[in-house]
């Protein structure tokens, strides 16, 4: 994002709308322009592209994990949420115990994707100390409309990812 387009971005970081630009909290927005030119797909993409998001990848799922400015969970409880329009989906709201097991959401439907710098325990509960990554879902269309994405690779990988959207 350059500052002469920032003007206008919107996020929802602290739970209400806001310009980006105005508000208190530091933050890094990946839109959706972004996502799909870049072919944005999961969460370690947005690790990529975040200036201080870090995923830490384990052996299994289970013991994969994202940090914020270096602050991680190495055990125990998760130090950074994972959000889907503002409803936690990170492994300690999962019930998931120890490790920071990452829910696998596709980027079918993402409008944009907000990561805040922490701590942000207030908005988001323990497992936001370090911050959170929240995925923003497109609003549906007043016309009906969809997209098909199909992603075919080496090994065997196959994709096939739709959209339907109407009022």
């Amino acid at each position: 994002i350059t500052w002469a387009n920032a003007e206008g971005i919107e996020v929802t970081v602290r739970k209400d709308p806001e310009k980006l630009i105005t508000t208190p909290a530091s933050a890094d927005v990946i839109l959706f322009d972004k996502i799909d030119a870049w072919t944005v797909r999961d969460v370690a993409d947005v690790a990529t592209l975040s200036t201080s998001l870090i995923l830490n990848e384990g052996l299994a799922p289970p013991d994969t994990r994202l940090s914020i400015r270096g602050l991680g969970a190495y055990i125990g409880h998760p130090t950074v949420a994972q959000l889907l329009d503002g409803i936690n989906f990170s492994s300690e709201a999962l019930s998931f115990v120890g490790g920071s097991t990452l829910a696998d959401y596709p980027f079918s439907d993402i409008e944009r994707v907000e990561v805040i710098k922490g701590p942000q325990t207030v908005f988001y509960g323990p497992s936001a100390f370090a911050g959170a990554v929240q995925y923003v879902t497109q609003n549906p269309s007043a016309t009906f409309q969809g997209s098909v994405r199909v992603e075919v690779g080496g090994d065997g990988h196959r994709d096939l990812q739709g959209t339907l959207s109407g009022p």
